[in-house]
């Protein structure tokens, strides 16, 4: 099983999971939105948990990228003198 992921500014997140010739890509918004787009191509066992697990995993790694820049900013921005 091969695993693909790409985070764009604006595009936000896809994730690919490749096994043989089957394959299921999970997308979701950068910025807006808490629903993951699933393709489904092929036949999987336990589909439903793969589904979730994705999910999960990509909506827990925007929430971390968030967290990050927050710090980012919150570190380098302008204080107050």
């Amino acid at each position: 099983m091969r695993r693909h992921l790409a985070r764009g500014f604006l595009d936000g997140y896809l994730v690919s999971l490749v096994r043989g010739s089957d394959l299921i890509e999970f997308s979701l918004p950068r910025f807006r939105g808490k629903s993951v787009q699933v393709a489904v191509g092929g036949d999987w066992d336990h589909l439903e948990l793969i589904r979730l697990a994705g999910c999960f995993a990509l909506l827990s790694l925007r929430r971390g990228d968030a967290y990050r820049s927050t710090a980012v900013v919150g570190a380098i921005g302008p204080h107050a003198r």
